[in-house]
């Protein structure tokens, strides 16, 4: 996900960092989150750092679980009207790419998003028609949320792994918008989105039927 949450609404760009509400988000300030790609040179600095939002499409797992809920006429829904930025796998890769081949990319951050914003809800249905089926939806009470995050720590704990749910994933994802502006990348490296929410859900779709993921 993007840096942090930002509950005026406004895209996180580059400048002025953003305000993160979690010690994540905060830590993300001044250091890589997990789906950045950051680029080093022989001296070990780095060069130029591309960090996408949620990204999906075939062989993402990103919204998986997502389809898999709505495979089973379930349309989970968080509290609140929460918005998000997400990128296709692909346009992400040619964001990627842009910044490997132009100079100008060197000592830059750029987030990669769009071309839509959207939210749990709006996904939901695009699943729904994707998967040719319908669903119903449910609204998951924050007390669920709270003890499913406690219980993925607990299942983490004993483990050893990263639990793919924890109470502090629970306060990012219910804290407020995550949204952010490629307005850089596409001013300065001529990157922009090509493939709409709508369309890229329907490819993931028919790759993960394909691949029998769902």
């Amino acid at each position: 996900m993007p840096p942090g949450p930002r509950i005026s609404s406004v895209p996180n760009t580059t400048s002025p960092p953003p305000v993160g509400s979690t010690p994540y988000a905060r830590g993300s300030m001044i250091r890589p989150s997990a789906s950045s790609l950051r680029m080093y040179s022989r001296s070990s600095s780095w060069v130029w750092k591309v960090r996408p939002p949620a990204v999906y499409g075939p062989r993402e797992k990103a919204l998986l679980k997502y389809f898999r809920a709505v495979k089973c006429h379930v349309r989970p829904r968080l509290p609140g009207s929460r918005r998000f930025s997400i990128v296709y796998a692909a346009d992400h890769a040619r964001a990627v790419w842009e910044a490997l081949t132009q100079d100008r990319a060197v000592g830059r951050i750029y987030f990669v998003g769009g071309p839509d914003l959207t939210s749990f809800e709006e996904t939901g249905r695009m699943i729904e028609r994707a998967m040719e089926t319908w669903s119903l939806p449910f609204q998951i009470p924050g007390f669920l949320l709270q003890a499913a995050g406690l219980a993925g720590e607990l299942v983490g704990a004993v483990t050893g792994r990263t639990p793919f749910l924890s109470r502090e994933k629970i306060r990012e994802i219910t804290s407020g918008d995550w949204i952010v502006s490629s307005g850089r990348i596409r001013t300065e490296l001529g990157w922009s989105p090509a493939t709409a929410l709508e369309d890229g859900i329907r490819e993931t779709a028919r790759w993960y039927r394909e691949a029998g993921w769902v």
